[in-house]
């Protein structure tokens, strides 16, 4: 993630939200991304967040 948004807006608490397991807030922060890093992203992080918990 930081290779690809870490010069991002927001990029800091996507990044918290992550770690946090957040994914309503990890979505809102990386909601106005480019779409193709936002999809990529998506890919890399799937099964970080619990079960049921979609954004």
């Amino acid at each position: 993630m930081t290779a690809l948004a870490g010069d991002l807006p927001h990029y800091e608490e996507a990044a918290r939200a992550l770690f946090a397991r957040d994914s309503q807030r990890f979505a809102q922060q990386i909601r106005r991304w480019p779409a193709d890093i936002r999809d990529h992203l998506a890919r890399m992080v799937e099964g970080a967040f619990p079960p049921g918990d979609e954004s």
